[in-house]
């Protein structure tokens, strides 16, 4: 299953598998229970959580990640590509995640 791709994507050091495979295992938990990504700053069609893990993508900064933590809260665990090491090119994915959180797409 998904958990075992992880470990192994993990122990292979394939970075781009491993962030892959975690948008998977989010999908998933999604599907048993569609609560996993609610926080109180949703609305009927905009979904914060989901939002911070595209924007990181969409910036280049990351390949995936997930929540962990009681419940999934508390800690986002992004993999990062190499553009991602870099702190402007993450300044720029944070600004761009509180943007879009003040004024959501679509909203």
């Amino acid at each position: 299953g998904v958990h075992n791709a992880i470990e192994d994507a993990i122990q292979r050091c394939d970075w781009a598998s491993v962030g892959r495979l975690f948008r998977e295992y989010v999908q998933l938990r999604e599907k048993i229970d569609p609560a996993a990504l609610q926080s109180p700053h949703d609305t009927e069609d905009f979904c914060a959580l989901r939002e911070f893990f595209r924007v990181f993508q969409a910036c280049g900064v990351a390949y995936g990640g997930l929540l962990t933590g009681a419940m999934g809260g508390g800690v986002a665990i992004l993999v990062l590509t190499e553009k991602g090491t870099e702190h402007s090119a993450v300044d720029d994915a944070m600004r761009q995640v509180a943007e879009s959180c003040v004024s959501p797409r679509g909203a």
